[in-house]
């Protein structure tokens, strides 16, 4: 794992940094034939701070924030993110009238997380009944209560901003874009924008008073489940509505686009009991495009480029590998195929990698002890091998700058990572069949990870065998 930097380093940087421009501006001979020097100079200082030290994307939904829950295995883990939330009927049953004491399990979860430097992401969801909009029976605020939300929010978010707390991260309600269940802001009558729009109406009228309560705090759009992929070019298969992924078109087409920090999506992939993954509903595969986070981040990035917000940040805030139907009871269908486990460590390994070449902030596993043989602890909260794969990824990616996707060879997928003083391949085949690669160089280290979880060491050389089981290659400068 990479030597973390300390305060006293980061003080040097800036203090060598504002010498030498000091020095530079001061000489009138430097300044007039070279001012892009200083310009240069300028530019990079605020890129410097901004990367150091980076927030590992590394993250994992506990559902208790505490021990019995896994706090203690993911903060081995090295585990930087998690998400959790505040329920608005529970602290306003009767409208102006809180009651904080319903909190005080989740406040002690939060300070559990802050203790072990871990953020929150947290939820603002379940609409009281007297705040519901006419005909929903869930999420949908109705307008003349956005005041009444906009006024809970400035104090939930006053109140929770403040130390020991330091809540900055606040998502409005968990997958918005679907109807009737989850959170439930998705309008069928709808059919241009499935509720997107006049959830944007509420954005703006929310946006405003979180900022008030804390300049910091940082609203996102609620975790948009992205069912399926609304371009007629690529209909899922079976054919099915895709009105609700244009809920993020209507927020941007009511104008709601200055009332958000940055976007969560959910990206969840399916075991298709061959070995490998798939989620028709985007067109993605395990063989082809690699993990759905890719699809679904680029089609964010296209529409949010389209309105003019490229500048918005996206955040993964529910990922996994799926099997079996919807329930957590058993916690992995018995009918799983025996590779279940194996597949879920190489797709640890894919998603958190693409995670980062995609630049999201986060990617936050779906869970700890979840259902649908997604859960990367046992009950008793042993491991799986899934864990020790996403233990080996933070401890090699945590840190790491992307600088390329792999092209070079056919049948392969990858990228290259910058860690410290060295260029960090992942590498992996997409058919799952060994391919034999020639590497521009002789590689410092190789690792591949084992079914159990495990690094191995290989040895190195610049002819490489790259079968399903993803490779960690070193070179150093």
């Amino acid at each position: 794992m990479p030597k973390p930097r300390t305060k006293t380093s980061l003080t040097l940087f800036i203090s060598l940094f504002v010498v030498i421009s000091l020095m530079l501006s001061s000489l009138p001979g430097i300044a007039s034939q070279n001012p892009q020097a200083i310009t240069a100079l300028n530019d990079y200082l605020p890129i410097v701070l901004n990367r150091y030290p980076r927030l590992t994307p590394f993250g994992v939904t506990m559902f208790t924030i505490d021990d019995p829950g896994g706090l203690a295995k993911f903060t081995d883990g090295g585990t930087r993110w998690t998400r959790s939330g505040f329920y608005w009927s529970k602290a306003e049953p009767v409208e102006g009238e809180r009651q904080w004491q319903w909190y005080a399990g989740i406040e002690q979860q939060v300070l559990n997380a802050a203790s072990s430097y871990i953020t929150p992401v947290m939820l603002i969801d379940g609409t009281p009944t007297w705040a519901l909009k006419a005909d929903f029976e869930c999420g949908a605020v109705a307008q003349d209560k956005f005041p009444a939300l906009a006024n809970f929010a400035f104090d939930l978010v006053r109140r929770y901003s403040q130390p020991p707390f330091n809540v900055r991260y606040w998502e409005l309600w968990n997958e918005p874009d679907a109807a009737g269940t989850l959170g439930c802001w998705g309008d069928p009558s709808d059919r241009d924008y499935y509720g997107g729009y006049y959830y944007g109406l509420m954005l703006q009228a929310v946006y405003p008073r979180i900022k008030e309560a804390d300049p910091q705090a940082q609203v996102l759009v609620g975790g948009l489940l992205l069912d399926c992929n609304p371009d007629p070019n690529f209909p899922p298969t079976p054919p099915k509505d895709c009105t609700p992924s244009k809920f993020l078109q209507g927020i941007l087409e009511s104008g709601a686009g200055p009332s958000f920090d940055g976007v969560s999506f959910h990206a969840y992939d399916f075991n298709n009991g061959t070995g490998g993954y798939a989620n028709v509903n985007w067109q993605s595969a395990s063989d082809t495009t690699g993990p759905v986070l890719i699809t679904k981040a680029d089609f964010l990035k296209g529409l949010l480029q389209q309105y003019g917000f490229s500048q918005k940040y996206l955040m993964s805030t529910e990922t996994a590998v799926f099997w079996g139907p919807n329930q957590t009871d058993p916690p992995c269908a018995s009918d799983a195929p025996l590779d279940v486990e194996l597949v879920k460590v190489h797709y640890v390994i894919h998603s958190y990698a693409a995670a980062i070449a995609e630049g999201l902030k986060t990617n936050i596993w779906y869970a700890a002890l979840g259902g649908r043989c997604a859960a990367l602890l046992n009950l008793d909260l042993s491991p799986k091998p899934a864990y020790h794969a996403y233990q080996f990824a933070q401890q090699q990616l945590g840190q790491a700058l992307f600088v390329r996707q792999i092209n070079e060879f056919p049948q392969l997928m990858g990228y290259v990572f910058q860690v410290d003083a060295k260029d960090l391949w992942v590498l992996w085949s997409l058919d799952g069949l060994p391919h034999t690669v020639s590497l521009p160089a002789l590689p410092a280290d190789v690792k591949r990870i084992g079914d159990d979880g495990f690094p191995v060491q290989e040895t190195s050389a610049i002819t490489l065998t790259i079968d399903s089981s993803p490779r960690f290659i070193g070179f150093f400068y």
